[in-house]
């Protein structure tokens, strides 16, 4: 395995770039807990698709080790569907195709922007957690929307802003030797304003909303863990918020769009 500071990186800019750090990340391998455990974003994600009757294939990009295809597996209305995973690190990928064996999954260890992905198409595609990690989000977006199927549903977890400020947050974890002073860029924000330009400058977008949530279950702090991993706190009214060592909130925003015919 490569040395953290010396990974591959990606999105690399004047603003940084973002940097998988395999050896901390809980993408280079399998957690059980995890798996029994399914993360709100996917059970989510899975509901919003159900607008899709009957998906013959689903693309998830950025789709890290595959704990989401796993669960999207498992799911009986989609017992039809095809699953393909889309995830450039090669660890992670590693660890997708060993878990998703024998399953209807087909994992791609390219970049989202790679022209050998040109003619790709779902009638869902999903972006899970992958979305801010891009300071300009239009190549990206443009991408996701590219890849649905006429009629198709893109569906995005990200961090939206619907008071229409834009943040690009570059961070360094300091908290474990690996990561330390490795600046990155990741949980930029883009505000909803910037996000419906370019979705006005297509002319296959039917339509398109923002879905914001709170999690419905508590994620305990793993004090062992790099300061940037999540955990949740409660708020006045009992809502579980997700925060990590940056102090700030990180609850479940969707972009939902779906694609003319």
């Amino acid at each position: 395995m490569k040395d953290a500071k010396e990974s591959v990186k990606y999105n690399v800019s004047e603003h940084g770039s973002y940097d998988p750090m395999v050896s901390l990340s809980p993408y280079a391998r399998v957690d059980g807990d995890r798996l029994k455990q399914t993360k709100f974003v996917f059970r989510k994600a899975e509901e919003l698709s159900r607008v899709i009757d009957n998906p013959g294939k689903l693309i998830d990009v950025g789709c890290a080790n595959g704990e989401f295809l796993h669960f999207l597996n498992s799911q009986p209305r989609l017992v039809a569907t095809d699953f393909i995973g889309i995830e450039v690190t090669p660890e992670f990928v590693s660890v997708a195709e060993s878990l998703l064996a024998n399953t209807r999954s087909k994992i791609i260890e390219e970049d989202v922007f790679s022209p050998q992905l040109n003619d790709l198409r779902g009638d869902i595609v999903t972006c899970l957690g992958t979305f801010p990690i891009f300071p300009d989000p239009t190549a990206v977006l443009n991408r996701l929307i590219e890849f649905a199927s006429p009629g198709g549903i893109i569906i995005i977890d990200g961090r939206f802003n619907p008071n229409n400020i834009s943040i690009i947050t570059k961070y360094s974890d300091d908290s474990k030797a690996e990561s330390s002073n490795v600046w990155r860029c990741d949980f930029n924000t883009h505000s909803e304003k910037s996000i419906q330009e370019i979705l006005a400058s297509r002319d296959d977008v039917e339509k398109f909303r923002f879905e914001y949530f709170y999690i419905d279950r508590e994620i305990p702090r793993n004090t062992s863990a790099p300061a940037i991993n999540m955990w949740t706190e409660q708020d006045v009214d009992g809502n579980f918020r997700i925060i990590n060592g940056m102090g700030a909130f990180f609850d479940p925003a969707f972009l939902i769009i779906k694609k003319s015919f």
